[in-house]
């Protein structure tokens, strides 16, 4: 399973053709989201039409859920990297997310995450 950061999503329902295709590559049964990934789509929708879209394009992928688990890796990721990294809430719950369930994360903004030494990313 690989898990798609917020940005892999956006560019997939702009219908980006490199993201489509790697998305392939992988099999769209190994891809997963982070429910910080919904609800940054979600805040992302423009209009209630443009919200329903969305939550239809998000309901094909399984969900990983927040544990304490994860709530609890994130937790310690923000303390570790938020003063030398700048480390944003989301971003670290989608990292411990990952981190806790031993899934590589595809983003397009790797300079977010490329300094969590836990975290695999997908290249």
């Amino acid at each position: 399973m690989i898990l798609l950061d917020t940005n892999i999503v956006i560019e997939l329902l702009k219908g980006n053709n490199e993201i489509l295709s790697e998305i392939e590559t992988i099999g769209a049964d190994n891809v997963i989201l982070s429910k910080v990934t919904v609800l940054e789509m979600y805040i992302g929708a423009i209009n209630k039409n443009d919200l329903i879209k969305i939550q239809k394009y998000l309901d094909k992928f399984p969900k990983l859920k927040f544990s304490d688990r994860i709530i609890d890796k994130a937790t310690q990721l923000v303390y570790q990297y938020n003063l030398s990294n700048s480390l944003f809430i989301n971003d670290a719950i989608i990292a411990a997310t990952c981190i806790e369930n031993d899934t590589p994360l595809y983003t397009l903004n790797l300079k977010d995450f490329k300094y969590i030494k836990e975290l695999k990313l997908h290249s």
